[in-house]
């Protein structure tokens, strides 16, 4: 004896994978999360009125929804954010700090020229010109209103 229920369950099961595939594309899952208005975040950054360290990071994060980005400063202490979301933030209020840049990495340097000069050891060490207050979030005083569109965030570093 056919049992019709299990053909008539084995027809429905490719239509309704295909309505689901359907509905997905249609409802745009493909295209990502909204994250409603955008901004960008670029400016200078110096500390007594001249640039820090070409490389100096600037970071924004938005304690609210946890997006996070970062800059690193030129030359002449400007700076550009750059983020997951080709530079674009969600508008919001973000606090800042600043980090000194990278040493020279440590795993890049001979173990046993490190042992047989302490001068070699000096350079991977994390060097601030500025005040290390800055350094992190909640002792930097530093925050930003991101808004819809082009931002210009000077920014001058005091003792």
């Amino acid at each position: 004896m056919v049992n019709r229920f299990a053909t008539l369950n084995r027809c429905r099961i490719p239509w309704m994978q295909a309505v689901c595939v359907v509905a997905l594309v249609i409802s745009g899952c493909s295209g990502g999360p909204d994250y409603g208005p955008t901004g960008t975040v670029s400016g200078t950054l110096l500390y007594k009125g001249q640039p820090l360290t070409p490389g100096t990071a600037v970071v924004f994060k938005n304690l609210t929804i946890g997006h996070a980005c970062m800059g690193v400063t030129s030359a002449e202490g400007a700076y550009t954010l750059d983020s997951w979301n080709n530079g674009n933030l969600p508008v919001g209020r973000y606090e800042v700090m600043i980090q000194p840049p990278v040493p020279v990495d440590p795993e890049t340097l001979d173990p046993e020229a490190l042992l047989n000069n302490p001068k070699l050891m000096e350079s991977t060490r994390v060097k601030y010109d500025f005040p290390q207050k800055y350094s992190q979030l909640s002792s930097s005083g530093l925050s930003f209103e991101v808004k819809e569109g082009k931002n210009e965030y000077p920014i001058e570093l005091v003792d």
